[in-house]
């Protein structure tokens, strides 16, 4: 389908650059890792056949190997009990060791990057997309993991994960619709006053709670009233109008790939209508375990009729390899429509907003077999504004290969002070910023 993003965007009026946005796109199962890593130096690299489909962007993007997640990965026999795709999924963007009890990730480095940033300028600190809606509560397979660990990789904080909209035309709605986008400013400010009256009412009434609630109840109403607040200040930073025309609705569609295409138009948009700044995005839920089969990837020229996940448990038969890769090549393309998307935006100054972007691109594990968070598949695009030189594959090795660094490092490109990260990141990651 023909994109609904258009081809110019507007800065601010008085800001003297448009403003950097951050993406954390995650895909399912891992990657054919023969297949995906780049030969050659690091300047001088070509690319693997399963990245072939990011050509045009080769220079820029970052392809980085050998970075481990450590605290991701098994530590005791105990967390081998059906948890592998729970705990790397939790592990994706906390960097942090995931225990089947008692509950809890870690809070996400898109959201400790949302907390630096707040609501400077755009109306969302944060959005979290995905193509799955999941569940926030209850466990998953025999052996009871919860499904929230799968299902999420953003955290609020430990034990609060950050819910996911997944049907693109509601999406679209609520982000252009309404409030924002189609009526006079006069129907707006009244809108948005009387949204705020029913912000007071709620708070005032959750607090004449307190002094009757238990200890527990208590820190619940304390996470309901921060929600409360966070809602207020999205309320106080709305500006009648959008700096973009969206188009219209998008269509309902019951195919997935259909909706995917759709979700990343949206994503696109949020960006480019200075919606907000950082954004998650999850391609399926961890282990992508659903019934449906990748049937719109062919294999051998015949539609792929099982699952991912069955398929990643490859056992090294080749068949189940050369599926891997077919699968894999389809990911990289949609992530290269995605990248094309952004780059094709002219912004205010003449560059790009891919120019302007920081999209970091990763799966919960490297291979779908071992379960390993070692040598994870990563690509950095964009170059955040000058402060990352893409055009590069860039090797790691111990001790200088550490994953939550990486994190650090793409949150320090994307101008904000964050020292340590998740279980053992404390740094950022060298030959980072360097060209």
């Amino acid at each position: 389908m023909a994109s609904l993003v258009p081809c110019m965007a507007f800065a601010n009026e008085g800001d003297p650059l448009p403003p950097k946005r951050l993406l954390y796109y995650y895909t399912p199962n891992g990657f054919r890792m023969d297949r995906f890593t780049p030969e050659g130096a690091e300047k001088n690299f070509e690319l693997s056949p399963i990245l072939e489909s990011l050509s045009a962007h080769k220079d820029d993007i970052l392809v980085l190997s050998g970075l481990d997640n450590k605290p991701g990965n098994y530590i005791t026999d105990e967390d081998e009990g059906g948890g592998a795709h729970f705990q790397q999924t939790a592990s994706f963007l906390t960097a942090a060791h995931i225990n089947k009890e008692p509950f809890g990730a870690g809070k996400s480095i898109d959201q400790v990057a949302a907390g630096l940033v707040g609501f400077d300028g755009a109306p969302y600190r944060s959005l979290q997309l995905g193509m799955h809606p999941g569940g926030m509560t209850g466990n998953c397979t025999g052996d009871n993991w919860p499904c929230a660990y799968k299902d999420f990789i953003s955290w609020a904080d430990e034990t609060t994960p950050m819910v996911k909209e997944v049907n693109p035309p509601v999406v679209f709605a609520n982000l252009f619709g309404g409030a924002a986008f189609g009526q006079s400013k006069k129907a707006f400010n009244k809108r948005k006053g009387r949204r705020s009256k029913v912000l007071d009412v709620v708070r005032e009434d959750a607090k004449a709670l307190q002094n009757k609630l238990g200890k527990m109840d208590k820190l619940r109403l304390e996470k309901y009233l921060t929600s409360v607040n966070e809602t207020e200040d999205k309320v106080d930073a709305m500006q009648f109008g959008l700096q973009c025309d969206p188009g219209s609705v998008p269509t309902p569609s019951e195919v997935y790939t259909e909706r995917l295409e759709v979700m990343l138009d949206i994503i696109a948009l949020a960006f480019q209508c200075d919606l907000t700044r950082i954004i998650s995005f999850m391609t399926h839920g961890g282990g992508a375990t659903a019934t449906n089969a990748y049937n719109w990837v062919n294999y051998k020229d015949e539609p792929i009729k099982e699952t991912f996940h069955s398929i990643s448990h490859h056992k090294g038969v080749v068949d189940n390899l050369g599926k891997i890769e077919a699968i894999n090549k389809w990911e990289i393309k949609v992530f290269a429509g995605l990248l094309s998307r952004l780059k094709g935006v002219e912004e205010a100054d003449g560059s790009t907003m891919l120019d302007n972007s920081i999209v970091f691109f990763s799966s919960e594990c490297s291979d779908g077999n071992t379960h390993s968070m070692d040598n994870l598949p990563i690509i950095v695009a964009g170059g955040g504004q000058g402060s990352i030189t893409p055009g590069r594959h860039l090797k790691f090795t111990a001790p200088n290969n550490c994953y939550a660094d990486l994190h650090i490092g793409l949150v320090n490109a994307f101008g904000l002070p964050v020292n340590t990260f998740g279980d053992d990141g404390t740094k950022p990651l060298p030959g980072l910023f360097s060209g």
